[in-house]
């Protein structure tokens, strides 16, 4: 497992709810979103070529994935282990795909517009 997916998945916190409900579409894609960012920021990383298509991620990513950790565990009740599972399927799936084409930058797009949102609401909770 690369150092970023390591980092995030202690940055999960453990889920006080008893009553766990199964992962809603919208956590299973926020979970995606969390781990397509952990790439980018691990390319960037290590100098590849996904730096050059999107800004610094990986200070952004960590704090977001605390934030996506945070939310799906409280309101699914899901415990910890389950999210950690979930991201590191997600991970895994997102190494498989092809980074290059249109459809898989745009997608990293839209989850960096929703991780820069998710961390301006948060900050302004604060």
């Amino acid at each position: 497992m690369n150092l970023m997916l390591a980092l995030i998945l202690t940055l999960i916190p453990n889920s006080p709810v008893d009553n766990p409900k199964p992962l809603t579409p919208a956590q299973i894609s926020d979970i995606g979103c969390v781990a397509a960012i952990a790439i980018v920021a691990q390319d960037q990383k290590t100098q590849t070529k996904s730096q050059v298509r999107y800004f610094d991620v990986q200070e952004r990513g960590r704090l977001w994935a605390g934030i996506v950790g945070d939310r799906v565990t409280h309101v699914s009740g899901q415990p910890r282990e389950v999210i950690v599972f979930a991201l590191r399927r997600a991970a895994a799936a997102e190494r498989k795909l092809d980074r290059a084409t249109p459809d898989y930058r745009a997608r990293v797009t839209a989850c960096i517009v929703q991780m820069d949102a998710d961390i301006a609401r948060e900050s302004s909770v604060m």
